[in-house]
């Protein structure tokens, strides 16, 4: 789309009742944003953006930790628009989202094999955090996960078929700015694109 002045609104509401802020065992974060950019004459953009995120935490003893994740977005151009600019579409896949597949490599792509994103976003997850002993005094952990979700190119052609999943285990060690992680994913099915059916991922901090 051509570029050109898009006045917005915007509103975020975030509540984080969890324990700790990098490495939480108990309570829960939720977040809902909205963004509008009304059909008026001079925005050349108009479009309608909502997302939805909330994550859950519990203890189950022994250094055990549940944790889980939803995150949904619903996303449209409005007026004469007749797409949404990149920066207002929905992308996923990576370390910090569907981790069966590389950074953004979840939904549409273009010709050029390049990412796209898309009006509809649904991602879910879950996890088991477990402290398995340490490397001196810097403690060591392993992960067990399920990640599960899709980008949709536009609200007509959602069905839950589309929804792919991958299952994996990482390796983390906890550091001053978080635990530092490797994770491992494996799809349950076969992957979009032709992308690998084994995925690794680095990253400082947890998934969610």
């Amino acid at each position: 789309t051509d570029p050109g002045l898009t006045p917005l609104l915007r509103a975020r509401i975030y509540r984080d009742a969890a324990d700790h802020p990098i490495e939480p065992r108990t309570g829960y974060r939720a977040a809902l944003s909205a963004e509008w950019s009304p059909p008026f004459d001079f925005s050349q953009n108009p479009f309608v953006w909502l997302r939805g995120y909330g994550s859950l935490y519990r203890s189950l003893g022994d250094g055990t930790v549940l944790a889980s994740r939803l995150d949904l977005g619903l996303s449209r151009p409005l007026g004469e628009a007749t797409e949404l600019l990149p920066s207002n579409r929905y992308f996923a896949g990576g370390a910090s989202s569907m981790r069966g597949y590389k950074r953004r490599r979840l939904g549409p792509l273009d010709e050029a094999n390049e990412p796209v994103g898309g009006e509809v976003l649904a991602l879910a997850g879950a996890e088991v955090r477990q402290i398995m002993g340490s490397l001196g005094s810097v403690p060591i952990g392993l992960t067990v996960f399920l990640d599960a979700g899709q980008v949709w190119a536009s609200r007509q052609v959602v069905r839950l078929d589309d929804v792919v999943a991958a299952m994996g285990l990482g390796v983390w060690v906890r550091t001053p700015v978080g635990p530092v992680r490797v994770d491992v994913a494996q799809h349950l099915g076969d992957p979009m694109h032709g992308d690998p059916k084994t995925v690794y991922h680095f990253a400082i901090g947890y998934a969610y």
